[in-house]
């Protein structure tokens, strides 16, 4: 069987890591952790534009390896396009290494989580009300980009339930 790379992104709080493990368990699959939480938490300084490439590469180093070693699925905890995302807002620019390799990219499919669940406060969490606003401009990039992907929401057990049809859909050739 083909093997099949999810890509699970959104605004921050919306519950992406959250169903990254949920999914992975109830699909028995491998998953790839967010590289910029643990980069950004072993920095002694506020993150800056150029440690956006560093982040970009490891996580796609990780995502890359993980795959050759995935019997059949894997889940991908961000991509690229969170990055982008996130570089244009903070920085107004991004990469161009960042911005090429989102257009080879293979996820089979993206998970984009709607942020419609109460906000968790944390550290690295930036912006409590431009969730919205977020979640525009990743629906702006992934339609620009003609990325397919299905959007994640309601609460609770709704999200993992709703997040396995599409995968199961994808399996099935639907």
């Amino acid at each position: 069987m083909k093997q099949i790379k999810i890509a699970i992104i959104g605004p921050e709080s919306s519950g992406k890591s959250t169903l990254v493990k949920e999914l992975s368990s109830l699909l028995d699959a491998k998953y790839v952790e967010e590289y910029a939480r643990k980069y950004i938490e072993g920095l002694d300084r506020p993150y800056n534009y150029s440690d956006l490439l560093t982040i970009a590469k490891v996580q796609k180093q990780q995502e890359n390896e993980a795959f050759d070693n995935s019997p059949q699925i894997l889940i991908c905890d961000s991509s690229l396009m969170t990055i982008k995302v996130w570089s244009y807002d903070k920085f107004g620019k991004c990469d161009l290494w960042i911005e090429e390799q989102i257009t080879i990219e293979n996820y089979d499919l993206t998970l984009m989580c709607k942020p419609d669940l109460p906000w968790q406060p944390d550290p690295q969490r930036e912006d409590e009300n431009r969730r919205e606003y977020l979640f525009d401009v990743y629906s702006s990039y992934l339609n620009e980009g003609n990325h397919t992907y299905k959007v994640i929401e309601g609460h609770g057990a709704d999200r993992l339930t709703l997040a396995a049809r599409y995968v199961t859909e994808l399996m099935n050739g639907q």
